[in-house]
């Protein structure tokens, strides 16, 4: 099993792990060290002992997690180019899990909890969304530069069009 554990420092085991899994795989497994830690729920005054809270079969690497909504949504890409099965256990708080489409939709409902199984294909781009007890804001995009821009610089700032993407420019 790989734990998710990001760190800057190599992993000892980096060496073993390039030959085994090649080094993409190997790479981001070694860059996997610190462990983040998760609250033990008593009073909060003593530290809690430091525990992963993501646990993968090394047939998997866990590219991002992050809260939308009222889901904790992870990305994994599978990482040995093989059909077969696949594990992630998730030891934060949660109400089941669904497998989905890159964008959230089409929810496969997953059986078990907190550990789930199921079939991957070579190289495949998972994402699973967890049920999470609560809401978060929805993240508001960037509109409006100028709270960004020193007042020195607005003039130029505004001396753009309202161009999505980047402009185009003529001439050699």
């Amino acid at each position: 099993m790989n734990y998710w554990r990001p760190s800057l420092l190599p992993a000892e085991d980096a060496t073993i792990s390039i030959f085994r899994l090649g080094p993409a795989a190997a790479s981001a497994i070694s860059l996997a060290k610190i462990v983040f830690p998760v609250k033990n729920g008593l009073s909060g005054r003593r530290p809690a002992k430091p525990q992963p809270f993501v646990r993968t079969s090394e047939n998997l690497i866990l590219q991002a997690l992050r809260r939308e909504d009222q889901y904790i949504e992870m990305r994994l890409i599978e990482c040995l180019g093989l059909a077969r099965e696949a594990e992630v256990s998730f030891f934060l708080p949660h109400h089941g899990a669904a497998l989905t489409n890159l964008r959230g939709q089409n929810p496969q409902s997953l059986a078990g909890g907190p550990v789930y199984r199921f079939r991957v294909r070579p190289q495949q781009i998972i994402t699973i969304r967890f049920q999470a007890g609560s809401r978060v804001e929805a993240i508001q995009p960037v509109t409006e530069w100028d709270r960004f821009v020193p007042l020195a610089k607005r003039p130029a700032l505004h001396q753009y069009g309202n161009y999505k993407g980047h402009p185009h420019r003529s001439g050699p």
